[in-house]
Order: structure tokens, then sequence, then C-alpha cells
């Protein structure tokens, strides 16, 4: 049985491989259908981030490859015009296809994870920082909203510290890329929101609530926050499915931040639980919505922040 040169199915890539002027140095990461690459463009001097998506028809419930990469080229194309607008966002350089897969290469971010940090805190975020992580995530968010995109998979992984200073969000809009059962994996159950799990249509609010459940882990300490959803947490083997029963019923709400955190103000606790509401009707309707509360309350200035503050240099990665 001869093999399809067309077919997608990841082939592997090894230390040295090219993929198109990009030599590949290393893995970075890996799950469902992707892998990410740290390539090195010897023309321009730099390295970058490659995220090859791999075709996998039975994990995309079917369908027609070239109608995926007709998708793939119409999604990553937009992605890349929007990604280039905003500082708080990864850009994307350059849409790949080949026999080994689709890949889009994007800025290497020289720093660590949003996760990474709340797990070295061992502890709330000062709320200053947090604040400022809320507030930039929230001008990222608005700015994809904006072009049409709902990032679909926010969690902390996905939000980079760079070490100079600053935030950027990627892998926005790549659950639509590729395909929904990526969004099912634990990390990302943890802050999905409720319609999401329904098969509702989603919008920008979905991406709010994420946020919410972000910064109320931050303000909480992971911790805290974990001993708070000890419930969902205990079953190591059914998180993903512990999880969706959690966000989509109504009955039951996370315990109030400043009952965690006594040093979290009333006002920011009330905040925090509005981004997190689980009816969307009732939820900060917008990423702007958002910024402008943040600007209200506890900004203390007219315009809103671009960027968060430096994370202290001991946490750098």
């Amino acid at each position: 049985m001869t093999q399809n040169p067309s077919n997608l199915t990841s082939l592997g890539l090894r230390p040295g491989d090219k993929v198109d002027k990009f030599e590949i140095v290393g893995q970075v990461g890996q799950g469902g259908t992707s892998i990410v690459w740290k390539g090195y463009d010897r023309l321009l001097d730099r390295f970058v981030a490659i995220k090859q998506i791999s075709y996998d028809a039975a994990a995309m419930g079917g369908g027609n490859e070239e109608a995926f990469r007709e998708s793939f080229r119409k999604e990553a194309g937009l992605q890349k015009k929007i990604a280039g607008q905003h500082k708080n966002l990864v850009r994307i350089y350059e849409l790949i296809e080949e026999p080994r897969g689709l890949f889009i290469v994007m800025e290497f971010v020289e720093g660590q994870s949003l996760d990474q940090y709340i797990a070295a805190s061992k502890g709330p975020l000062d709320q200053t920082t947090a604040l400022g992580i809320v507030g930039a995530t929230a001008l990222a968010l608005a700015a994809i909203h904006q072009g049409g995109v709902i990032h679909r998979d926010l969690k902390p992984t996905n939000i980079l510290l760079p070490k100079e200073g600053g935030l950027k969000v990627c892998d926005f809009g790549l659950a639509t890329l590729i395909g929904e059962q990526d969004a099912q994996a634990v990390g990302s159950a943890r802050y999905m929101a409720p319609e999401a799990f329904a098969g509702d249509e989603i919008d920008a609010r979905s991406d709010i609530y994420s946020l919410g459940m972000i910064a109320y882990e931050m303000l909480a300490g992971r911790p805290k926050f974990e001993d708070a959803f000890k419930i969902v947490l205990r079953d190591q083997r059914n998180q993903a499915l512990r999880w969706m029963k959690w966000h989509t019923n109504v009955r039951v709400t996370a315990p109030p931040l400043h009952e965690l955190n006594p040093d979290v103000p009333r006002k920011l606790s009330d905040l925090v639980a509005r981004m997190m509401g689980k009816d969307a009707d009732q939820r900060i309707g917008s990423a702007q919505e958002l910024i402008e509360a943040i600007r209200r309350h506890f900004s203390g200035h007219h315009e809103p922040h671009a960027a968060v503050m430096p994370v202290p240099d001991a946490a750098a990665a």
C-alpha cells in the first residue's frame, strides 16, 4: 500500500530538519493534533516558534482534507492580519503547507507562561500585577474580537510573559483550526465557559469567562484555588468531565474571592465574579467593557495600560 503524499498526518521532524527556510532546533510541546517546534531563521538571525498541525480525519470527526486546508488558509490568514496589529498578541510570520503538515510560524517569546508564573508564586499574585495581566489580556482579546475571532481556548499556558516585561496572548482562534476536540483537554476544560460545553454558539463573552477563571486563580493563589475546587480535582482520571459538570451547573458557584483571600477588596472580588457568571447574559459583555471597569475602579488613570508591569527578575525564565 503506497502512502498518499498529500496526507497531512505528521511524518515527524528532527533537529536539523528544514521547514521551508526554517531550521528545526527542537520540540517545545505537543498536544492533540499539533506540535510546537523551536526553529531558527538564518536569513533574519532569529528564533521562531513553529506550530505543526496534522490532519487527522478521525480526531476531527471526518471531513474533506482539502476543505480543512481551505479553512486553515482562511482562518490562519485572518489571525496573521490581526496579530500584526497589536503588541499584546504573538505575531504570526508565515503560513506553510507541505506533506508533513500545516505550519504556523510565529514569534518566539523568551520568557515564561502565566501558568509557570502562577505555579512558581505558590500563593496569590500581587494585585497590581494580577490586574495588569487581566487588563493587558483584555486589550489583546478586544483586538481579536474586533477582528471577528474568538480565542476559544484562553488559559494560563496561552498567556506569555516575556522576560523584558509585557504580555502576549498566543493560539487565539486555534481551536477553530484544529478542531474542538483539543479544547476538551483537562488544561482547557478548567477555564472553559459553560456554553462551550453545551455546544451553543459562543461569542466574546466566552473568553471573558475564561479570563475570569484565570483572574480568580491568580488572586486566590493556586493552592487555595485548588482547595476551592477540590471536589472537581480529586478524580485525576475524569477531570475534564468533572470540570464540564461544574461549569454547566448553574446552581453552584465558586466561593467569593474575598473569602479565599481577605486582602482582595470586595469591589475586585465582585468584578471577577461578574466575569465568571455562568449565564452569559449576566456576564461582563465585552473585553472593552472589562477594560473600562478596570480603568474606572482600579487604575486611577483615564486610559488603560497596554502592557503589564514587568514580572520580578527572580521569576523570569
